[in-house]
């Protein structure tokens, strides 16, 4: 079964780096930009959102299919995909930054998912993005929390035909740069993630 569950963020850091204003001597490496993400939302099959306030996305590793059997060739791996939801504020009201004035937007060009599990390994995943978030906006993008390949290879592909289960943690970071000052802008989040074979529905 491919879960669909609200995702609890279980931490948030962000920075810009070496954004200082002309005129802010006080304070050299003052941040324009404050981008979080505030919200990790799990997709289902049919892409329809559900909050359920679960702390934890559960990982499908296999759908075995209409035999109901694992191993067999109408068994599906399906790619885990999220929701996330990126935030940009003036760290500063005094700033005077408008959306897309100077310095009024940033712009997140990448995503990285590394993962943290006891005694086991998974190696990253990376790729590219184009989002643009105006101050005091926020903005969605969609990428893989977990990829299909990676449930194919062990130890996740392990998981299929052994009632057993992983538990870990997925680091998300989302980097780019801030508008006209092109300072590097980081966001991450952390995900606890319950990978298993789980019942698929009837």
């Amino acid at each position: 079964m491919k879960a669909s569950v609200y995702l609890a963020v279980l931490g948030v850091v962000l920075f810009g780096l070496g954004a200082s204003l002309s005129g802010c001597s006080e304070d050299e490496d003052l941040t324009r930009s404050r981008v979080s993400i505030t919200r990790v939302v799990g997709m289902g099959e049919d892409e329809d959102d559900e909050e359920l306030s679960a702390t934890v996305y559960e990982s499908d590793v296999v759908d075995a299919g209409d035999d109901g059997l694992v191993g067999t060739a109408d068994d599906i791996v399906y790619e885990d995909i999220v929701r996330v939801t990126v935030s940009n504020e003036a760290s500063s009201a005094a700033l005077g930054l408008t959306p897309m004035g100077p310095f009024g937007s940033v712009t997140i060009k990448n995503y990285r998912v590394d993962y943290e599990i006891v005694g086991e390994h998974l190696d990253a995943i990376s790729g590219g993005l184009h989002l643009t978030i105006p101050t005091g906006e926020q903005a969605e993008a969609r990428i893989p929390l977990v990829t299909a390949i990676a449930k194919t290879l062990p130890p996740l592909s392990m998981l299929a035909t052994q009632p057993d289960e992983l538990l870990g943690t997925a680091v998300i970071t989302l980097s780019g740069n801030e508008q006209d000052s092109n300072d590097e802008i980081v966001a991450t989040a952390r995900v606890a993630v319950h990978f298993a074979n789980w019942a698929d529905p009837d």
